[in-house]
């Protein structure tokens, strides 16, 4: 029995080691929450790394005006997310995407991102999806 479990955990650990990175917002001050996955970091993690998850079509690293306008500082609720495939949290937060990051979500993102954003994000294929529970 205690095989069986330690080769299940074994399984389970070297399945997790080639799963997406872990983001944590730190410090939890100053936090802001992409509007195209809602995925919740600092101002300062945005600035650096951009976002996991869009950075790719959004482009956020190392420009602190972009990071202004494709995340949101007004927000409700906090979700983690670990595995995108098994959790019926992520799907009900539309972001049970495989290849998205596992962290910390907002479950509502006030506001919209400016047009050109939206307009820039579609020109690549990524249709923009209100996150704004509050409409």
């Amino acid at each position: 029995r205690r095989e069986r479990r330690a080769g299940a955990e074994r399984r389970e650990i070297e399945r997790m080691e080639g799963a997406r990175p872990l983001v944590i917002p730190n410090p939890l001050k100053d936090l802001r929450a992409c509007y195209f996955c809602s995925l919740i970091k600092t101002m300062q993690q945005f600035y650096q790394d951009g976002c996991e998850n869009c950075e790719h079509f959004l482009r956020m690293k190392q420009d602190s005006e972009r990071v202004n306008e494709c995340t949101s500082a007004n927000f409700d609720g906090m979700v983690g997310m670990n595995d995108a495939g098994s959790s019926w949290v992520a799907k009900w937060q539309c972001i049970a995407n495989e290849d998205y990051a596992r962290g910390v979500y907002a479950i509502s993102v006030s506001g919209e991102p400016h047009e050109d954003v939206i307009a820039s994000a579609e020109e690549r294929g990524v249709h923009y999806s209100s996150r704004d529970k509050k409409k």
